[in-house]
This record gives C-alpha cells, structure tokens and sequence, in this order.
C-alpha cells in the first residue's frame, strides 16, 4: 500500500515471485496482520501492522521488506 497524505506510511511490501508460502512471516506477527492467503503471504489487517520488522527478518526468501528504515536520533542530537 503506497503512502497517502491521509496514511503518510507504508505498508511492507511482498514480493509474490519470491514467497514461497512458508508461513513465518504469519506465524511470527505478533497482531495477526499477515496471513497466508492462496499460498502467499498477504496483509490482511493493515491498521494492525505495527511496523515491527519480524516479518522481514525472518523471510527465508527475502519475499518482505519494509520501504523504509526507523532511526531514533541520538540523546545528543536531541539537544540532552
């Protein structure tokens, strides 16, 4: 799902080609929000999606990414 201005995030992305239908991904999801749906892997509940990574990093077949990368600034770029 792209980025909207009413959703200014994005949904990670499933590569079809690449996923073989292994099920970690819908396993390890701790809100349920991807599920194997035909033998793919599927967001199925989008507003649940907490951006945690799991998914990604425990693809075998690097089916899912995430399009972006969270970076916390450090406590000295914060100005503490």
């Amino acid at each position: 799902m792209p980025a909207t201005p009413e959703q200014p995030w994005s949904l990670p992305r499933i590569d079809r080609e690449r996923c073989t239908g292994c099920a970690n991904c819908a396993e390890l999801c701790p809100v349920q929000a991807v599920a194997i749906v035909n033998g793919i892997a599927e967001i199925v509940r989008p507003e649940a999606c907490t951006f945690c990574d799991r998914c990604e990093r425990f693809c075998p077949e690097e089916a899912i990414g995430r399009p972006f990368v969270i970076r916390f600034a450090s406590p000295a770029a914060r100005g503490q």
